[in-house]
């Protein structure tokens, strides 16, 4: 996911997307804020917190692995983006 920015006249050549198998472990995340203000913390592997920070209109957050969490500061909208299938909750634990 990500917004690119293209001068006048240019171009993405046409193309298709070949078939290529793909083994994904784990969960990988994108966040986009797209009204409100948030807080974000990030936790390593160990489960130790790493970083907070707050999030905005228009940011984005990509996360790959370790854990976070969020903290609406105001009314707040997020687009979520991570891959499939869902699991439903069996591919979360709380800390």
């Amino acid at each position: 996911m990500g917004f690119i920015v293209y001068p006048e006249g240019g171009e993405v050549k046409r193309h298709a997307h070949l078939p290529v198998k793909r083994e994904i472990c784990g969960t990988s995340e994108v966040i986009m804020v797209r009204e409100g203000l948030c807080e974000i913390s990030i936790y390593s592997e160990t489960r130790e917190l790493a970083a907070t920070r707050v999030l905005a209109a228009g940011d984005i957050a990509i996360i790959v692995s370790g854990g976070h969490g969020f903290r609406m500061l105001e009314d707040t909208v997020l687009l979520e983006v991570k891959q499939g299938p869902y699991a439903g909750t069996q591919d979360k634990e709380h800390f």
